[in-house]
Parts: C-alpha cells; sequence; structure tokens
C-alpha cells in the first residue's frame, strides 16, 4: 500500500510539474516571432536549469546555511530565502548564459534572445523545484495540500523563475550591442543583481506570509509585475526586430535575393503564419517546413546584416551574409 501511495504521488506530482513546463516553455518559444533559435539550445537551456543549476543551488545552500542556523529558525530562514538563495541560484542559472555569450555569441541577437534563453533556464529550474516541493507536500499533507502547493507554484507563482532569469538574460542581450567589454560587464552584473533584488523580496515576502498575508501580497505584485515589464520589453523587442527586416531585407529585393512579395511576408509575423499554415492544409508538411526554413534564413540574413553594420570585431559575418544568400536561393530555386 505504501510502495502504490509512494508512486501515486510521485506521478501526480511529476504530471504536475510536467504540464505547466510543457505550456509556459511554449509560449516563451512564440515569443520569438522572427529568428527562431537553433531547437537544441533552448533545450539545453532547460536542462542546464533542471538539473546542474539546482544541484549546484542545493549543495551550495546547504553548506552556506549551516552557519546561520545558529540565528534561530525564523531569522535563518529570513537569511537564506532573502540572502542566500537568490545570490547562489541567481548564479547558478546565469552560468548557462554567459558560457552562451562565449561559445554561441552569434544565436544571440538582441534582448529578446537574451529572455527566450533566460526564461527557458528558469523552466527548466522551477520544474525540478517545483517537483521537489510537490512530492514533499503530497507525503506530509495529503491530496488535499499538495492541491494547494501545486496551485501556488506552478499557477500563482509559475513563471518566477523564468522571469527571474530572464531579467539577467535582457542584461546579456542588452549587453551584446555594446562593443567595450567594461560595459558589457557592468551591463550584464547589473542585470543579475536586479535578477537577485527581485529573487529576494519574492523569497522574503513567500517566507513571512506566516506573520502577514501583505508579504505574499508583494511577492506577488513584485513577481507578476515583473512579467508584465518582461512582456512590454519583449513587445518592443518586436518591434526592434521587425525594423531590422525591412531595413535589411529591402536591400535584398533589389539585389535579387528575395521577391517583393517574399519581402512583404517575411516582414510580418501575421502573414508568415497565415502562408506557412494555409500551405500545411493545402500541401502537406513537406513544402510548409521549406517555407519555414525560407523565413528562418531570410530573418538570419537581416539581423547577420545588422550586426555587420555595428562596429567592433566583424569577423566571420559578411561571409555568413554570402553564404545565407546562396542558401536561400539554392532553397527558392
Amino acid at each position: 500500500m505504501e510502495i502504490v501511495n509512494f508512486f501515486a504521488g510521485l506521478s501526480l506530482s511529476l504530471l504536475a510539474g510536467l504540464i505547466p513546463a510543457v505550456i509556459y516553455s511554449g509560449l516563451v518559444w512564440w515569443m520569438d516571432r522572427y529568428e527562431k533559435e537553433p531547437k537544441w539550445l533552448p533545450a539545453l537551456a532547460f536542462l542546464w536549469g533542471a538539473v546542474p543549476a539546482i544541484l549546484l543551488s542545493l549543495l551550495i545552500e546547504l553548506a552556506l546555511g549551516l552557519p546561520v542556523s545558529v540565528l534561530g529558525k525564523t531569522l535563518a530562514e529570513a537569511v537564506e530565502s532573502g540572502g542566500i538563495a537568490p545570490v547562489v541560484e541567481e548564479v547558478a542559472k546565469g552560468a548557462f548564459l554567459v558560457l552562451l555569450f562565449l561559445v554561441a555569441r552569434k544565436e544571440i541577437d538582441d534582448v529578446l534572445d537574451g529572455i527566450v534563453y533566460g526564461a527557458f533556464i528558469g523552466l527548466g529550474f522551477a520544474f525540478t523545484e517545483d517537483l521537489l516541493y510537490f512530492v514533499g507536500a503530497y507525503f506530509e499533507g495529503g491530496l488535499e495540500g499538495w492541491t494547494a502547493v501545486v496551485f501556488l507554484r506552478a499557477v500563482v507563482f509559475g513563471l518566477n523563475h523564468a522571469f527571474l532569469t530572464a531579467v539577467t538574460g535582457a542584461a546579456l542581450g542588452l549587453a551584446r550591442q555594446f562593443r567595450g567589454m567594461l560595459a558589457q560587464l557592468v551591463t550584464v552584473s547589473l542585470g543579475l543583481a536586479l535578477a537577485m533584488f527581485f529573487h529576494a523580496v519574492h523569497n522574503l515576502g513567500a517566507a513571512l506570509a506566516q506573520l502577514s498575508c501583505f508579504t505574499l501580497l508583494v511577492s506577488l505584485v513584485s513577481d507578476w509585475g515583473g512579467v508584465g515589464a518582461i512582456l512590454i520589453v519583449v513587445f518592443m523587442s518586436h518591434l526592434q526586430e521587425k525594423g531590422w527586416l525591412c531595413k535589411e531585407l529591402g536591400e535584398e529585393v533589389a539585389l535579387g535575393t528575395i521577391t517583393r512579395a517574399d519581402y512583404l511576408t517575411v516582414t510580418s509575423s501575421w502573414r508568415r503564419a497565415k502562408a506557412r499554415y494555409g500551405l500545411l492544409l493545402q500541401q502537406g508538411w513537406g513544402p510548409f517546413s521549406r517555407l519555414g526554413r525560407f523565413y528562418q534564413l531570410a530573418s538570419e540574413l537581416a539581423f547577420r546584416k545588422h550586426q555587420l553594420r555595428a562596429p567592433g570585431n566583424q569577423e566571420g559575418l559578411a561571409a555568413d551574409v554570402e553564404t545565407l544568400r546562396r542558401e536561400i536561393a539554392a532553397l527558392r530555386g
């Protein structure tokens, strides 16, 4: 009977963690409308958050938490949740973003790309963390306690970690626009510090909720206000990327790389979707996939040309532009 109960709790908890992770990941993927990231990189970002980042966080927080345990339960919990956890967890999650910036710099074109990668890391971290909390709640409080914890962590605060790491990612994407290393370092550091601050506000609000419900409201306003701010930045990034497409691909019409009709479709996310899914219904998956590949190549061409115009080290970008033009010609030919 105990074994059955164990597997029931584990299965329910896994399902409760997996469903929101899939839904939220789909929404984040959808946000990147013009130039999708290579699927394996967001998947790797999610896995980093789900395994290495959370393991590192647990080990370091355990080690740092031992000395403050002498402060007493309430004060120690406040120090751990409001001071130790935000720093350790945001650094552990942000490490992948820094690595990505160093080894796959071309995949981060702007603030939106940084937000996407940061959100995927945060969703991976939340998935594993939530799973641990869900399992614990099931065996400590039964189905009723489990339901309350699932609602709070998966729904009310379901985007918390995605928002926090997206702040660091946005700073990394912004730093991509700067030439000097010092400016890049300062920008990323400020973004990481801001993520830690919001993390501390959330944790302290949740930890002190037993003393006053007001603190939980502070966490709620902080989290969803932050999510709203990120969505505004995403919208502004869409407008920026559309501007790049219009400017850079307008030249490609004159060069004969793409047609005027192609230009009008590629520069509109709505027209893209309409053309692709109309083709899917009429001709099937093959033409649908090829048209998606064409849109991706055209977007990459526009973004590489934009990067080529920026000051600094442009090594390899000119060759990338010519390669993309040849790939488009081969695909459309």
